[in-house]
């Protein structure tokens, strides 16, 4: 009958898959698509681990960090072809772990550079992910949404291990940039002012009036009283605002002030740095505190090790209780002698 046969046709088809799953084997593999970005076949190498998965080991990134469950035996069947000639893959296997040497990104290049920042990282976490997103979200970028991620790694470099901040490829001039300015914001170096949204029409009354007003501009948290001036001549504006440290302070006059922008203007006070001495840069802003390295290279706790470090019980719970009683090692005479006050000594 008509089930009869798709029963059949069901079975034979799940042998075939066990069949073709049984067949597979460790050894050398080559994909059975080119590889996107250089126009040929990808090989591997699939250790079978005794389940049904494989362990991947790649000639230009060795071996592929994937967790414990590995590359599942169908997928393998499904992506590659078994290679049975020795001499074929080994050819192809020296080619590309010589040519990754000098491969880029979009090849799956063997040599790359890794930026980590290191340290009291909490305090910076805003100002780094303000500087790795205006980047991945600028025009022209190449960083993808995965690159943008923030990723805490370790990493072992000449037998020193390294826990950190893994950033994407571009960003750490940048990042030293933020972190040099927001230590100088937070030492009183430098404030952050949000200007006015200037329209074209309020430009044009200035150069016909008196080329100044006056406005309320926000600075870090509060707002302080700024001037708006008008170059009749060149058309620049610019802006004088009040003293961070009050009125009687004064101005900081000149500030160049954009049309028909909200931009943030970071201005330097006047006096507040020495120019005999450089500015700033990452490692002296924020040193690695002692006590976070100390807890990040510190091996990692685990349920067996919160037993080993249980307080012990106190005395008084020790003998009451049955289990502890019972282990007791039994006293010896000369003890039981001694416990009974007017007992002989021996």
């Amino acid at each position: 009958s008509g089930a009869d046969s798709d029963v059949e046709s069901e079975a034979s088809e799940s042998n075939e898959r066990n069949a073709r799953r049984k067949a597979l084997q460790s050894g050398f593999y080559h994909s059975k698509r080119d590889v996107p970005g250089r126009g040929r076949q990808g090989w591997i190498l699939a250790i079978h681990q005794g389940d049904h998965t494989f362990k991947i080991v790649r000639p230009n990134s060795g071996v592929t960090q994937s967790g414990n469950s590995g590359l599942a035996g169908y997928d393998l069947n499904d992506k590659y072809t078994k290679c049975t000639k020795e001499e074929t893959s080994q050819k192809a296997w020296t080619r590309d772990y010589d040519e990754s040497l000098t491969w880029d990104v979009n090849r799956g290049e063997r040599n790359f550079r890794v930026d980590l920042i290191c340290g009291s990282l909490v305090p910076l976490w805003n100002q780094i992910e303000q500087v790795v997103s205006r980047s991945a979200h600028s025009s022209g970028s190449s960083l993808t949404g995965r690159d943008a991620g923030m990723k805490v790694v370790r990493i072992r470099v000449d037998g020193q291990t390294l826990v950190g901040l893994r950033l994407p490829p571009g960003v750490m001039a940048q990042v030293k940039r933020q972190l040099a300015e927001f230590a100088m914001i937070q030492k009183g170096q430098i404030m952050k002012i949000s200007p006015p949204y200037l329209v074209p029409a309020v430009h044009a009354t200035m150069m016909a009036g008196v080329g100044t007003y006056s406005v309320k501009v926000q600075v870090g948290g509060g707002h302080v009283t700024a001037i708006i001036r008008v170059d009749k001549v060149s058309g620049v504006m610019t802006m004088d605002v009040e003293h961070p440290a009050g009125p009687e302070k004064g101005y900081i006059k000149g500030i160049p002030l954009p049309l028909m922008s909200m931009a943030t203007i970071s201005v330097q006070i006047p006096g507040s740095v020495d120019d005999s001495r450089p500015t700033s840069s990452l490692e002296d802003v924020f040193p690695v505190n002692p006590k976070d390295m100390a807890r990040g290279m510190a091996k990692p706790k685990n349920i067996m090790s919160f037993f080993a470090t249980a307080p012990p019980k106190s005395s008084q719970e020790s003998h009451d209780s049955p289990l502890s009683l019972a282990s007791q090692p039994k006293p010896k005479p000369s003890a039981i002698g001694s416990l009974g006050g007017g007992g002989a000594s021996s």
